[in-house]
């Protein structure tokens, strides 16, 4: 049924009810409620939030009409009465098979891997490959089931994963941002029916990308931007920068790994070509994305979407990724960038000189992704896809409930 009929059937405001572990912090999840809960006011729907605890940003509350720590959970979902749920990473003491007894319909974006890796990182521990199977026994052979807590280490099983993917499969909806993610599901026993790709988007950059088609300052300067984790790649990447003399590298961002890292670029002879900048502002990280020739993505993990690269588009930056989990939902080899196998230094190598050498090449690349930022991945093509899916779990649900009733008289 089309939306406007079913906005006719239900007068009042959506109500919609973000869990979340978490109301601070400057995640990719984080930026996503934020920005899609305030974009939703404009679309006429209330959004209140129940969340973890610790401390709470008042700019980040400010998004929702509403919102409590998730303290007494049954008396506070009676209490907000809402339409539909939406849930993101589950807070402390809420359980979904909680959620799921409720009458009413819950989705779940799916950011990560939370649910379906021992380690949540998909790849080995030992060797650090990328991986590509769905949970099972075998994931036993990779010490992923020691993960850290905040108390020090917990331990995982196959098992109770298992149990939790099981509970997953009645969400009325499950939300992904890459057709990767929802294969991987599919995968792991979902119906696909019940997944829905919406991807993620980019907002305007401030200030804004230089003028499109213009090749960089210099056509051999890098911009890494992200954590400086082992699921990065950034030591795949600085390996790669000694077989190509010309090239340079800023690193925005920070993590467990980074004076590892550090000492890497020591030791390989790289310090005069490598500069760590640590965590950017939004602000100076669209100043680098403006003044770097591309930006590399050289992921060892399967990344479910990986928003850093559709920022750059939006930047008019060409982009070079590794050709893991999401990366083709907004990368097209040869038009706005170039993929490369994952873990192949060689061939992330060869990228980065064959985009140097040609900088009218990268500039051109710049702009074709900028187009395609522009028709596929902004905030309105997110909520064109996201709002009517919001309306029809409501409306269906509400015609299973009258027929019920029906059926009990």
């Amino acid at each position: 049924m089309e939306v406007r009929k079913m906005l006719k059937q239900t007068q009042a405001p959506l109500k919609l009810l973000w869990i979340h572990d978490r109301a601070r912090g400057t995640g990719g999840a984080e930026r996503y409620l934020m920005q899609v809960a305030s974009a939703l006011r404009e679309k006429g729907i209330v959004s209140s939030l129940l969340y973890g605890p610790g401390y709470s940003d008042p700019d980040f509350l400010a998004a929702f009409e509403s919102a409590w720590p998730a303290l007494e959970f049954s008396t506070q979902i009676q209490k907000i009465q809402p339409d539909l749920i939406y849930v993101h990473r589950l807070p402390q003491g809420v359980r979904m098979q909680d959620l799921l007894q409720l009458e009413i319909p819950v989705m779940r974006f799916f950011h990560d891997h939370q649910l379906l890796c021992l380690r949540e990182h998909k790849y080995t521990a030992i060797g650090q490959k990328t991986c590509t199977r769905p949970l099972g026994t075998h994931c036993y052979t990779c010490p992923g089931f020691v993960v850290r807590s905040g108390s020090g280490i917990s331990l995982r099983s196959v098992a109770g994963m298992k149990q939790e993917l099981d509970l997953h499969r009645h969400l009325a909806q499950a939300v992904v941002a890459s057709d990767y993610l929802a294969d991987h599901l599919v995968a792991n026993g979902f119906e696909r029916e019940m997944i829905s790709v919406v991807p993620l988007f980019a907002s305007a950059p401030q200030p804004a990308q230089p003028a499109l088609g213009k090749p960089a300052f210099d056509p051999w300067q890098l911009l890494f931007a992200g954590q400086l984790v082992t699921g990065k790649g950034l030591d795949l990447l600085l390996k790669a920068l000694v077989k190509v003399p010309q090239a340079k590298l800023w690193v925005a961002g920070e993590g467990r790994q980074a004076e590892k890292y550090q000492q890497i670029c020591e030791a390989l002879g790289l310090r005069s070509r490598v500069q760590f900048l640590g965590n950017q502002s939004a602000e100076a990280l669209s100043q680098l994305q403006n003044q770097a020739a591309m930006v590399v993505i050289p992921s060892r993990a399967p990344e479910t979407f990986a928003l850093a690269g559709v920022e750059a588009m939006s930047h008019g930056r060409a982009v070079i990724a590794s050709d893991v989990g999401g990366m083709r939902t907004w990368l097209n080899p040869g038009q706005n960038g170039l993929l490369f196998p994952s873990g192949d230094i060689q061939a992330l190598a060869d990228a980065i000189r064959q985009l140097g050498e040609a900088p009218e090449l990268t500039a051109e690349m710049g702009s074709q992704g900028v187009l395609l930022w522009q028709e596929k991945f902004q905030l309105s093509q997110h909520l064109q896809k996201l709002v009517p899916l919001m309306h029809r779990l409501v409306f269906e649900s509400k015609q299973t409930q009258k027929f019920n009733l029906q059926e009990a008289a």
